[in-house]
């Protein structure tokens, strides 16, 4: 029994560790070699998509300023000099002979003062822009789940409508050729005209539904290129 509970919770334990996102791995590394078409179309839209630099320079911000309040204990000390020339002797109201004193206080003083509540202030500063820092930091990684799942939404939608334009152009060119046939057996007495009639809706239908897909497969790779950035030819 002691057995079977360790190894439950070595599974759960497995399980959770094994769930936990690795965001560096979810745009494949501008380094990789050999990946596959997908993999590749990830990676160009991530480099290409103007929004993920604007995540990556909010990013640069909140890590600048996360470093300008870890610094602002400084703005909260104050050093000072002072530097003071006394009076000559005044000849009109000189002292006596015997008397040293001619008014002069030449001297040169430092003074250092400290605001408090800034200093005391400077932590939950740092705190605040750390915080900032993490939450730049999560929505970066959300724009890479974003990213990679657009990508491949997409291009999963343009390799559809390739496969279902093959067939519907494969049903059209079939559809045709029944047609053709009904044609030159309706012209011979062979067969009835509502028989010609049909073959010529079915080849009428099927040349319509070839022509919708074309549509669906150009607006697929046109959906696909906005968000990769450049043609799709040039990846391939």
């Amino acid at each position: 029994m002691r057995l079977l509970t360790i190894a439950i919770f070595l599974l759960i334990s497995f399980f959770a560790h094994a769930q936990h996102i690795n965001y560096k791995q979810i745009i494949p590394p501008a380094d990789s070699v050999d990946l596959p078409l997908e993999e590749k179309l990830v990676r160009i839209a991530w480099q290409n998509y103007p929004q993920n630099k604007v995540l990556q320079h909010k990013l640069q911000q909140a890590q600048e300023q996360h470093r300008l309040a870890r610094n602002s204990w400084k703005e909260s000390l104050n050093f000072n000099t002072q530097y003071s020339i006394g009076r000559g002797p005044d000849t009109l109201n000189a002292p006596l002979p015997g008397n040293q004193n001619n008014n002069t206080n030449t001297g040169f003083g430092v003074g250092l003062s400290i605001n408090l509540g800034a200093l005391f202030n400077n932590k939950i500063r740092a705190r605040a822009a750390m915080e900032d820092v993490k939450i730049a930091e999560e929505t970066l990684n959300l724009q890479k789940l974003m990213i990679r799942s657009e990508v491949l939404t997409r291009y999963q939608a343009y390799l559809s409508a390739i496969t279902i334009l093959r067939v519907r152009t494969q049903s059209a060119e079939e559809a045709y050729g029944a047609y053709l046939l009904a044609e030159e057996r309706y012209k011979n007495g062979e067969s009835t005209y509502p028989e010609y009639n049909q073959a010529y809706l079915v080849h009428t239908n099927a040349v319509e539904a070839k022509a919708e897909y074309e549509s669906k497969v150009l607006l697929a790779k046109i959906a696909l290129e906005e968000i990769i950035g450049v043609p799709l030819e040039q990846v391939q």
